[in-house]
C-alpha cells in the first residue's frame, strides 16, 4: 500500500507526506538448496520543497527545485 499527498504552501514551497507499507517474499524450491525469505516494511517521508518561483520569469521553462526532509524506515 502507499499514501503520497502534497500541498502548496505559497507559491514557491510545498511540503509533501509518503508513506508505503508492503511485504516482499521469494520461494526457491530445488533438488541443490531450498531457499526462501519473506521481508515486512514500513516507510514513511516528510518533505518541504523549494521551487525558486520568485526568481524565475513567467516563461521559464525549466524549474529547479530543491527539497529537504525527513524519512524513517522499519522492516
Amino acid at each position: 500500500m502507499e499514501f503520497r499527498a502534497s500541498t502548496p504552501v505559497n507559491k514557491w514551497l510545498e511540503v509533501g507526506l509518503f508513506a508505503q507499507h508492503g511485504r516482499l517474499s521469494a520461494n526457491e524450491r530445488g533438488t541443490a538448496r531450498n531457499l526462501n525469505f519473506q521481508e515486512h516494511s514500513d516507510y514513511g517521508r516528510l518533505q518541504l520543497t523549494y521551487n525558486f518561483h520568485q526568481f524565475l520569469r513567467p516563461e521559464h521553462v525549466v524549474e529547479p527545485y530543491i527539497s529537504v526532509g525527513f524519512e524513517v524506515l522499519s522492516s
